[in-house]
């Protein structure tokens, strides 16, 4: 079974975003892409995540705040809203085409270096969901909302009608928390397949030793958690797709 290791596919929408992709926006637009995925949503948070600076060894050090429930809300909407953002959801000449879907990292978890002691983990990662548009009924937004992270698989078919590449998850079979995967072992789609895995290395992480510990290896520890392992190796083994790529934030 072929798979592609992949950590930030294509492009990060963060903070350089109207720095680095608005100027760059009418040729992305221009150019007729057959097929645009945006993979990964890398919404960084320098600014609005609180420093704080403390005295010692006779200086100033800077310490990082982790973000609330409220200003996470607050920047995923202010990205939403973009008119860039909006232009590029509702106005390329290739929109049907698009499919935002990603997963988090530290940044977009709210907190630097983030681990499962983060008290916000399921609300942010909803918050992250929400921004892009996840439907409330899938197995990424229900496993999300019962607090085990921000990961999935989805499938496109690129041999389908432009508009209709993203398979169903029913008709996909990959997903092991979809029931109808019981009764549907035979997927349709084509050769022209691609099945992407989005891991959640945030929200399960074992958080780092103290002191100078944390330079140590920990074989103990995980980023996954064991309920996302058991469920990739399950996904991963359910899988008919030409192409596997694994995406982790």
């Amino acid at each position: 079974m072929p798979f592609t290791l992949v950590r930030d596919f294509f492009l990060s929408l963060s903070q350089y975003y109207s720095s680095f992709l608005l100027p760059f926006r009418s040729s992305i637009f221009f150019f007729k892409y057959a097929h645009f995925r945006f993979l990964h949503t890398k919404h960084y948070l320098p600014n609005r995540i609180t420093d704080t600076f403390t005295k010692k060894f006779g200086g100033l050090i800077k310490r990082r705040e982790c973000a609330t429930v409220e200003s996470l809300r607050e920047i995923y909407e202010e990205q939403f809203t973009h008119p860039g953002y909006q232009d590029f959801l509702f106005h390329s000449p290739n929109n049907k085409n698009i499919t935002v879907f990603g997963t988090i990292d530290d940044h977009d978890y709210g907190c630097n270096n983030g681990d499962s002691t983060f008290q916000y983990s399921k609300e942010s990662g909803l918050a992250f969901l929400n921004f892009t548009n996840e439907p409330i009924n899938s197995p990424i937004y229900k496993r999300a909302k019962k607090g085990l992270g921000v990961y999935g698989v989805k499938v496109f078919d690129f041999d389908r009608p432009k508009g209709s590449h993203l398979v169903p998850d029913e008709e996909a079979a990959v997903d092991p928390d979809v029931k109808e995967i019981l009764v549907n072992r035979s997927p349709t789609y084509s050769k022209k397949s691609v099945a992407i895995f989005v891991l959640d290395v945030r929200t399960n992480k074992t958080p780092w030793s103290s002191g100078m510990d944390r330079f140590k290896p920990n074989k103990e520890g995980d980023f996954l958690g064991g309920e996302q392992w058991q469920w990739f190796e399950k996904a991963l083994s359910h899988s008919k797709a030409t192409v596997n790529i694994i995406v982790q934030g």
